[in-house]
């Protein structure tokens, strides 16, 4: 939640404050692909009153700077805003199907209360505490859905619409997308060794945006 609803708030003002030849706005627009449109598809059918998630759980700081005093902290605010909306959401919600697709290990709701004595549950109760088959149904239906990659994925570092056309700004990218395959070689030769191997912050895992 924190990833979509921040990433909605740095959408928002970028698109309000920021001329489009704006260097600020060519770096991060990017990173706010889609991100709007999701976020409006959750609001109607993920937490709506009849959303998704309404029906079956019972879902019910210091804030962003007002402004920004030298270069250093406009750096470190940028760097925040693309690591929320590509590799923070990547983190936190590619793997939902996988932990969660087994009900047991994170059910979506529970038809008892959690024990408050060590040592009385049994096997019936836990079965009872779970679920039913419907709930269970929607919960992986919806989990499976939200961790699929959308068909016109964009990884991170990629930028198809080429908002950058000067030559300091072209090489950096560049750079940054040869950094990001040393990355990419280093995870997949350490999943290699792995039994169980994490791909969720391989770059070309990552989506540039909160797109999904």
């Amino acid at each position: 939640m924190r990833t979509h609803l921040l990433a909605e708030v740095f959408a928002v003002s970028l698109l309000r404050n920021l001329p489009m030849v704006h260097p600020l706005y060519k770096l991060l627009i990017p990173h706010t692909r889609y991100t709007l449109q999701i976020n409006f598809l959750a609001r109607l059918r993920l937490i709506s009153k009849e959303g998704v998630f309404t029906l079956f759980s019972s879902s019910g700081g210091e804030g962003i700077p007002e402004r920004f005093n030298t270069v250093a902290e406009l750096i470190k605010f940028v760097t925040m805003v693309i690591f929320t909306g590509s590799a923070q959401h990547a983190a936190v919600n590619s793997g939902q199907y996988d932990f969660g697709g087994w009900m047991p290990n994170t059910p979506i709701s529970l038809q008892l209360p959690p024990p408050t004595t060590k040592g009385q549950t049994t096997e019936a109760t836990m079965l009872n505490t779970l679920p039913d088959v419907n709930v269970t149904v929607q919960g992986m239906a919806t989990l499976w859905l939200l961790s699929q990659q959308s068909t016109d994925f964009v990884p991170l570092g990629q930028y198809p619409e080429d908002h950058f056309t000067e030559e300091t700004p072209q090489r950096m990218v560049k750079g940054f997308q040869k950094e990001l395959e040393v990355l990419s070689a280093a995870i997949k030769d350490r999943n290699e060794h792995l039994e169980v191997p994490y791909v969720y912050l391989d770059p070309v895992e990552v989506e540039n945006s909160v797109a999904i």
